[in-house]
């Protein structure tokens, strides 16, 4: 398995001020590949950027999840994926710092996000 760096927020944002995120402050070149559920719906993409001299891909999606939920109900989240090497973790506090959200550095570790 793979190491990620992930990156959760909670609060009502769509994909797509991600990717303007990525287009203002990493890279003006950024390409984005969008993709729809079976519903027509556009819940996930893959941005292909360069950061610092890395050719980076950040999976940004939006699903359901109790994850930090406060009443225990499934509440809508953006789930960030980022391949955990290099400045995988500047990048994800960065979007994170803009945003606002939670951050688990490496998913294979046993620290919790924070």
């Amino acid at each position: 398995m793979t190491a990620k760096t992930h990156g959760y927020i909670t609060k009502e944002i769509e994909l797509e001020q991600i990717y303007q995120f990525i287009l203002k402050f990493f890279d003006p070149e950024a390409k984005v590949n969008r993709y729809e559920n079976r519903f027509g719906e556009s819940n996930e993409m893959a941005v292909y950027f360069t950061y610092k001299g890395e050719e980076r891909r950040l999976f940004p999606m939006v699903y359901k999840s109790r994850k930090f939920s406060k009443n225990g109900e499934k509440n809508r989240l953006v789930f960030l994926d980022l391949d955990y090497w290099g400045h995988s973790v500047e990048i994800m506090r960065s979007i994170l710092s803009y945003f606002s959200g939670w951050l688990d550095e490496n998913d294979c570790d046993k620290e919790e996000a924070y």
